[in-house]
């Protein structure tokens, strides 16, 4: 059983961050959607976006901070239609979706 935090490198606005989707970035997505975490889709991943962008900037000491709109803005829209923006998308999710749920290696059957 591998729990230990993925990440991936993501180049934005001229910068290279480690996204992580830890304790933090959870609690800041969750309240920017009013208690839920909203499926992910074109509209609201900028804004889940943000937050992985923040926290790693505030690790490093970097002044930027983001919005979910500053992030749609400086996006570049082939994200959402080129195959390999497609595939970073995915990986983003991926991280969101591997924070929520852990695979133990155990079921609920019982021998």
């Amino acid at each position: 059983m591998d729990v230990r935090l993925r990440e991936m490198p993501f180049e934005f606005n001229g910068k290279e961050y480690k996204l992580r989707c830890n304790f933090n970035v959870l609690a800041d997505i969750i309240n920017d959607f009013d208690g839920k975490l909203p499926e992910m889709n074109i509209t609201v991943f900028p804004r889940i976006l943000a937050p992985m962008l923040n926290d790693y900037a505030d690790e490093q000491g970097w002044a930027e901070r983001y919005t979910g709109k500053d992030v749609g803005r400086l996006l570049p829209t082939s994200m959402f239609v080129t195959p390999e923006g497609q595939k970073q998308m995915l990986q983003i999710q991926q991280l969101v979706i591997n924070a929520l749920y852990v695979d133990t290696g155990e079921t609920d059957e019982k021998n």
